[in-house]
């Protein structure tokens, strides 16, 4: 029999490159076969994974990630990937996508308890998951229509009433529906993202919780990109991931909330990035992480102090060889304050656990890159 993990690691950030620690398993029950990702509050965070009874599960850590609690089930969806975001008060699970409706659950007692299904729209969503993120306003999806090839968005301030869908590109039947949408939140602004119909990433932005929404702007022009974009935030802007044709992972950043993004940056080469996985990402005042599998099916990190400008050397966060093979395994990343969480599905049918590690003071700041003009 081959046992499944799931695995989270904790790295301390202290300045570049990444130091590595022990993976803490968060299941046991090895029938987990999705990715796995996490978000943070101030309590704690809280993973979410699917397993092969079609549940979707959750497990909240109130300390660190030094242990886990038992895993509650959210909902039954043959959905692939359950995406989660937080808020001050609440916890937003969100699924669909493969011809299902956008749906969502939310939980006010961090993952203890679920709500009943709430229906976000009843369009048939293409891609493999429905991206949800928060800003101080609260949660927005964005997601791709099977059927028109347009990207919508739709906003929430607690998760338990969706606003009408509005249509984020510009050029209607312009989203290729190959690719799940992005979006990222960071004061009263939303960027949401997508692959155009000519394999080229483009971006939008709305400060008004998605009502509108800005002309987009072309992040890549020469027809590479091979995965979803990520984002992610910090208060110094916003800074978008993806991989390329080659196999190469790259970065761009927005210091003016998405009207425009600097030259694409080069993380890692083709050598350690596994197909058309996207990277999961995630920003504090550290600075940037990007993650990553590798083609031996191992988890790699990078980091940047510099708003993207640099990347640190990748270093492996989980052991050799180590994420499940049969699924395609993304790495989450995700800060909580000065700590930075990784996740993913183990194959190895190990776990160890490991305390979180205390950080020291963030890395002194770098002059701001001129990205964005």
């Amino acid at each position: 029999m081959r046992f499944k993990w799931i695995a989270v690691l904790w790295i301390p950030l202290f300045g570049d490159p990444l130091i590595p620690a022990t993976p803490v398993a968060i299941t046991t029950s090895s029938d987990v076969i999705s990715p796995t990702f996490a978000c943070a509050n101030n309590s704690g965070f809280l993973a979410t994974w699917k397993n092969n009874t079609t549940s979707i599960m959750t497990s909240f850590s109130p300390n660190n990630g030094s242990s886990w609690n038992t895993a509650v089930a959210v909902t039954h969806s043959s959905t692939l990937y359950p995406r989660v975001s937080a808020g001050a008060s609440t916890i937003v699970v969100t699924w669909g996508g493969m011809t299902m409706a956008p749906c969502s659950n939310y939980s006010l007692n961090n993952g203890a308890s679920w709500s009943p299904v709430v229906f976000i729209s009843h369009d048939v969503a293409a891609g493999i998951d429905i991206p949800v993120c928060a800003n101080n306003q609260g949660f927005l999806v964005t997601y791709t229509d099977n059927g028109s090839s347009n990207a919508y968005a739709a906003f929430s301030v607690d998760g338990a009433i969706w606003s009408t869908k509005v249509q984020v590109n510009a050029t209607a039947g312009s989203v290729s529906t190959n690719f799940s949408t992005s979006c990222a939140g960071l004061g009263n602004v939303f960027i949401a993202a997508w692959m155009d119909n000519d394999s080229n990433l483009q971006a939008s932005m709305s400060s008004n919780n998605g009502l509108t929404w800005s002309a987009p702007v072309a992040l890549t022009s020469d027809g590479s990109a091979n995965s979803e974009i990520s984002l992610s935030a910090t208060n110094s802007g916003f800074l978008a991931s993806w991989n390329n044709t080659s196999g190469n992972a790259y970065s761009s950043f927005s210091i003016d909330n998405g009207l425009s993004w600097g030259a694409p940056v080069l993380i890692s080469t083709g050598l350690e990035i596994d197909g058309n996985f996207s990277l999961g990402a995630s920003g504090s005042a550290y600075g940037f992480v990007s993650a990553w599998q590798s083609t031996d099916s191992t988890a790699f990190a990078s980091l940047s102090s510099n708003n993207g400008l640099s990347w640190s050397s990748p270093v492996e966060v989980s052991p050799i060889s180590s994420l499940d093979e049969e699924i395609p395994n993304m790495v989450g990343a995700c800060f909580a304050g000065n700590n930075c969480l990784f996740t993913w599905t183990d194959n190895t049918g190990n776990a160890v656990s490991s305390l979180s590690l205390t950080l020291g003071q963030p890395p002194r700041p770098s002059s701001r890159p001129n990205h964005g003009r």
